[in-house]
């Protein structure tokens, strides 16, 4: 027969089911990485863009390199890779993978430990042995070595970590964890609170009485007390995340509190396994793990955006406490809160794909920002249709066509109903009334004013 072609990129347009024949390690893992399609070709998947929230629950702590590099990871992401020891004095470490570089949850390492016999290593191993697994004959083994590459693998341990944030003097805000035990090693730089530089801004509660940002910092002695002191410009807080559901009970939210309450996104749930729909009204849809009956933490709602696409939202409400509101605000005693931060790449396997996501994200909110639309309609006014001063109704109906994607002129329909269309912005531009009309040619301000420069070289010219 013909030989077989492989494109460069393929998009699948239903799931494969995994055929767990025999025990197949392919069912096992957590991450897709790679798949062979035959002998000798691969594809390397790459998953959707995705947010991860930078505090979670019941952190745990990881290794590198024998040890000597430690941070927190989320036990319920697959991050790190397979680790178990013995209860030896030896303390012998058995990593066996199913694929070189796989990386699983800490439930499934555990688990994993167990059908061997083994535990989860407590940490701080200096001393590292390769053990053939008695039951995993097709399994293939790796370990950390400083002769090694996959040194800079980071590895489970059953030690409990701490997540904290530093703040600067100017609210902005550095993630910093705490290994629950040191040992010989160090924490990794970025997230060391004597090291780390890394500071992103987040948005701050007001005070109900100066309306400003109120934050921890060294001149209101660390949020009044509730931070501890680093140095002359930073504190440290330790936090509490706290996660609710943002609707509760049998009845569904509209659409519109659903999109001013909802920030966490949603994998399809069509896609994940147990999901059913729970009800549907009014062009919202909600859906629940089978065996609830009212809206909790998990349920995902799949509503229309104000630009037309079709997104998913969780119904979570994920938040930090730092410390309590103090004398100069009415709420004494109420917990200070701070909204939980998101990110695109993982502080333990950051990619630059999801860079690329994040940039790209960005790029998507400032496009979406409420004053885009005008700006970028006048601009296109000034240079298309020739008016420098164009009236505000006439920026208006531009930017109106630019956001819906759509303009009707009499009977003749422009544009593909899709955000930021620029051939129905290009048509209400040009057909507008007042680009059209020749009445306004009498009005010595309509038209378009001549750029300074060009001005002066006319000028120039006419000298000649």
């Amino acid at each position: 027969g013909a030989a077989c072609t492989f494109p460069p990129v393929v998009t699948l347009d239903q799931d494969l089911s995994c055929n767990n024949v025999d025990n197949d390690p392919e069912c096992q893992v957590d991450m897709l990485r790679t798949v062979q399609v035959i002998s000798g070709i691969f594809y390397e998947y790459h998953r959707p863009p995705c947010t991860q929230l930078a505090f979670y629950n019941n952190p745990k702590q990881v290794e590198a390199r024998n040890g000597r590099e430690k941070m927190c990871a989320n036990p319920d992401l697959p991050v790190a890779t397979r680790m178990c020891c013995t209860t030896s004095a030896l303390a012998y470490v058995n990593q066996y993978v199913n694929y070189d570089g796989e990386l699983v949850k800490y439930d499934t390492n555990e688990m994993f430990c167990s059908f061997e016999s083994f535990s989860v290593c407590e940490g701080d191993i200096n001393r590292i042995y390769y053990n053939k697994s008695p039951t995993k004959e097709n399994s293939y083994a790796y370990f950390h070595s400083p002769q090694s590459p996959s040194k800079n693998v980071w590895h489970w341990t059953s030690i409990d970590c701490k997540l904290q944030m530093k703040v600067r003097s100017d609210g902005y805000v550095a993630l910093i964890h705490e290994p629950g035990v040191l040992g010989s090693g160090s924490v990794t730089e970025y997230v060391s609170k004597d090291k780390s530089q890394e500071y992103i801004s987040v948005p701050w509660e007001r005070s109900s009485v100066t309306l400003n940002e109120f934050f921890p910092r060294p001149d209101n002695d660390c949020g009044q007390g509730a931070c501890s002191q680093l140095d002359t410009n930073t504190c440290l807080c330790d936090i509490t995340l706290t996660e609710e559901a943002i609707f509760s009970g049998t009845d569904l939210p509209s659409r519109e509190n659903i999109l001013s309450n909802c920030y966490i996104g949603a994998f399809d749930p069509t896609v994940l396994t147990g999901y059913d729909l729970f009800a549907s009204s009014n062009g919202v849809e909600v859906h629940v793990l089978g065996s609830e009956t009212q809206l909790s933490t998990s349920a995902i709602f799949k509503v229309i955006d104000e630009y037309g696409n079709t997104i998913f939202l969780k119904n979570l409400k994920s938040t930090i406490q730092w410390g309590e509101y103090q004398e100069d605000d009415a709420r004494i005693g109420v917990t200070r809160t701070l909204r939980n931060v998101p990110n695109f790449n993982d502080l333990l396997t950051p990619e630059l794909r999801d860079a690329q996501y994040e940039v790209d994200a960005f790029l998507d909110m400032l496009l979406k920002y409420p004053s885009t639309a005008p700006n970028i309609c006048k601009l296109l006014i000034q240079h298309l249709a020739g008016i420098s001063n164009p009236s505000p109704q006439y920026i208006s109906e531009v930017a109106t066509a630019f956001k819906e994607g759509i303009y009707i002129a009499e009977t003749v329909t422009f544009g593909q109903g899709k955000y930021g269309d620029l051939r129905a912005t290009s048509a209400a531009i040009l057909l507008h009334r007042e680009a059209t009309t020749t009445v306004l040619d009498a009005d010595p301000t309509y038209g378009s004013l001549r750029e300074p420069i060009s001005k002066v070289l006319k000028d120039m010219r006419s000298l000649e």
